[in-house]
């Protein structure tokens, strides 16, 4: 009768440390019971001998047994206390986590080559501009588009109304247009008098344009993103595009979509539905790679993201692809914000001491500033067979340079 009982006592118990083991059971209650509260409670009153339950005539068990018992029990709570309240501490620490919010990321869109790059129908540069303004209108974007006048004249010197009209319908869109010199001149390898020529002529149109709506010109793009060969042409043209009422275009997302256009453009002319598509298909992933790459470069140069001015040529195939890189640019916890609000964070106002033959994202610019090393992903994240075009483009220009 004694081990009977023995038994029922020990069964008692295990059924109580049952209900420890419930998922339900809050780490609280299992603190409480590791430091002697109502399971250690309900285990003495497992061990109790109750008259109720048990013959009088009963002999009863030894204390030593049940002592021994009681503190197999103990030990055994205690472990499972341990072993659980832990994970109860995990799950809250991991749903603590996954409250904070996500880094807040914005971007603005710009468009350098406006209104079309290597686009020479005038029908298809409609088409496809059109497009673009209702990609972004859908997607609720105010862009900045720079301008080489050049493109808006005829071999005759005289202004091309149908392509003018398209700077129109890009303002009365509720977009800004800004000056990327006349030529797309690239200072490095010219004067800073050259340059300052190149800016005045290449805002004649433009600058009429803006003032029938009531603004100004307020934003230059540096073609190739060149700031000058020396720091004394650097601040000589700062200092006279802030004279003009300008402020630079900081590009930090820069990338090579230019080359997947030239590419599109070129399959489109031939009718090469397969080779078009293909390109489609692989610009969007290679644009969030170039995402991917910038965000990380912001945490080591900056220490943080800040809103990114993302840099893209007005074409083909923006016109075409701009709804998709809209929704990867969502997709990664973006909202788009016009350039005058993302220059408003103070990282732009970072030194920039960067001077060379290539030039180079903002954030380059700051990495070389402060002694960081310099990355470069544009050219590496390019996939395969962009790298072999890039590789052929290459050769061919320098073959026309060489005929020069």
């Amino acid at each position: 009768e004694a081990v009977e009982g023995d038994v029922l006592l020990y069964a008692r118990a295990l059924a109580a440390l049952e209900t420890l083991r419930e998922p339900r059971t809050t780490a609280a209650t299992l603190a409480l019971a590791a430091t002697g509260g109502s399971l250690m409670q309900r285990i003495q009153r497992l061990v109790r001998l109750n008259g109720r339950t048990i013959n009088a005539n009963t002999r009863t068990r030894s204390p030593f047994v049940a002592a021994a018992l009681l503190a197999v029990l103990v030990c055994t709570a205690l472990a499972c206390a341990r072993a659980l309240v832990p994970a109860e501490a995990s799950a809250s620490r991991d749903a603590v986590a996954s409250d904070r919010p996500s880094p807040r990321r914005e971007v603005a869109v710009t468009l350098v080559n406006f209104p079309g790059n290597n686009i020479y129908s005038i029908e298809r540069l409609t088409n496809k501009t059109r497009k673009l303004v209702r990609s972004l209108a859908a997607n609720n974007v105010k862009a900045v588009a720079f301008v080489n006048e050049v493109r808006l004249y005829k071999e005759d010197g005289t202004p091309d109304d149908e392509r003018v009209a398209l700077l129109r319908e890009w303002l009365d869109a509720g977009h800004e247009l800004g000056n990327e010199t006349f030529g797309h001149k690239n200072l490095y390898n010219h004067s800073v008098a050259e340059f300052q020529a190149e800016i005045e002529q290449g805002e004649k149109i433009m600058s009429k344009l803006v003032a029938e709506r009531g603004g100004r010109l307020r934003y230059f793009s540096y073609p190739y993103l060149n700031t000058g060969a020396t720091l004394e042409a650097k601040a000589a043209v700062e200092n006279y595009l802030r004279g003009r009422g300008y402020r630079a275009h900081p590009v930090t997302i820069d990338n090579m979509d230019w080359l997947f256009n030239r590419a599109y453009i070129e399959a489109l002319r031939r009718e090469d539905e397969k080779a078009a598509a293909r390109i489609r298909a692989e610009y969007i992933p290679y644009m969030e790679r170039m995402f991917e790459f910038t965000e990380s470069y912001s945490r080591e140069v900056v220490g943080r993201e800040f809103p990114q001015v993302l840099m893209l040529t007005a074409g083909a195939l923006n016109g075409d692809c701009f709804e998709d890189l809209a929704a990867m640019i969502r997709r990664r916890g973006y909202s788009f914000v016009t350039m005058e609000q993302a220059m408003k964070d103070e990282a732009y106002s970072l030194p920039d001491n960067y001077v060379g033959k290539h030039g180079d994202s903002w954030i380059g610019r700051w990495a070389v500033t402060k002694g960081l090393v310099h990355r470069d992903a544009e050219e590496v994240n390019l996939p395969e067979y962009m790298q072999q075009y890039y590789a052929e483009y290459t050769k061919q220009q320098a073959a026309k340079s060489n005929k020069k």
